[in-house]
């Protein structure tokens, strides 16, 4: 009797430890930005989750279009939970398509399950700005850092529901000439400059 009671003792505190381990160590996504602008500080390593507590995403979701020097653009954006470094993470994903004047689509990612060369991002900066990398099709320094706001174009950056500003700082990359052998692509976003789209 006695070995049972212990047996059965063991068995609970085993289950209790696994479920302790099974839940997640929660930090906000608030509280990232702070060691995402701090570059000598790291994250926790109990932290198993950054999570949008107070909802900051959410006003980002939708479809934004917009006409930027001959091109038009289009970007999806949803609220995702995914895989950051070796934790979870609720972030932003980006599927976009660009085309030309004509209507022929220079490229896109709508259709792409795969996530790979959408644009994406968890971090907020100091100023309010949410950033999320990008990588192009083209390997050959298409790749750089969105920052985006919801705005007004005049008042950055005044919260405003429809319209979405939008800022491309190229990557800066070394390439090699097996890498790139006609050197570096050019960009098929505007780079250094802001560019506005609207929700439709």
């Amino acid at each position: 009797m006695k070995i049972k009671i212990i047996a059965l003792l063991i068995l609970t505190l085993t289950m209790y430890s696994n479920e302790l381990k099974a839940q997640d160590v929660i930090m906000s996504l608030d509280t990232f930005t702070t060691y995402a602008d701090d570059p000598d500080s790291s994250i926790p390593d109990e932290i198993t989750y950054i999570k949008d507590v107070n909802n900051k995403l959410d006003p980002f979701v939708g479809t934004f279009i917009g006409n930027h020097e001959g091109k038009s653009f289009t970007f999806v954006i949803s609220k995702i939970t995914g895989p950051f470094a070796d934790i979870i993470a609720d972030q932003l994903n980006i599927k976009y398509k660009i085309e030309d004047s004509n209507g022929v689509v220079l490229a896109q990612t709508l259709n792409l399950s795969n996530n790979s060369f959408d644009i994406g991002g968890i971090c907020f900066t100091p100023e309010g700005f949410y950033t999320a990398s990008y990588v192009g099709f083209d390997g050959c320094a298409q790749a750089g850092t969105f920052s985006m706001v919801l705005s007004d174009t005049t008042n950055l950056p005044t919260v405003s529901p429809n319209q979405l500003t939008v800022y491309l700082d190229p990557a800066r990359e070394l390439l090699t000439n097996d890498e790139c052998p006609n050197g570096a692509s050019p960009h098929i976003f505007p780079t250094n400059e802001h560019f506005v789209l609207t929700r439709i």
